[in-house]
């Protein structure tokens, strides 16, 4: 029997999938503009779609 997803895996994925192109454009936003801060966000923001992969597995 396969395994069925808890409310808090599939908010985690869900997360993940919404953060996924976040970071995309605020990549656009820092090859086009160059603010000091989003390069921060941006890697932010990566980690923690990272984190919540590794968390959903668990």
């Amino acid at each position: 029997m396969p395994h069925q997803s808890t409310l808090t895996e599939v908010r985690l994925e869900n997360l993940a999938l919404i953060l996924t192109p976040t970071v995309a454009a605020l990549k656009e936003l820092n090859e086009a503009f160059a603010p000091p801060f989003v390069q921060g966000i941006s890697k932010t923001t990566e980690s923690l779609i990272n984190l919540l992969q590794k968390v959903g597995t668990y």
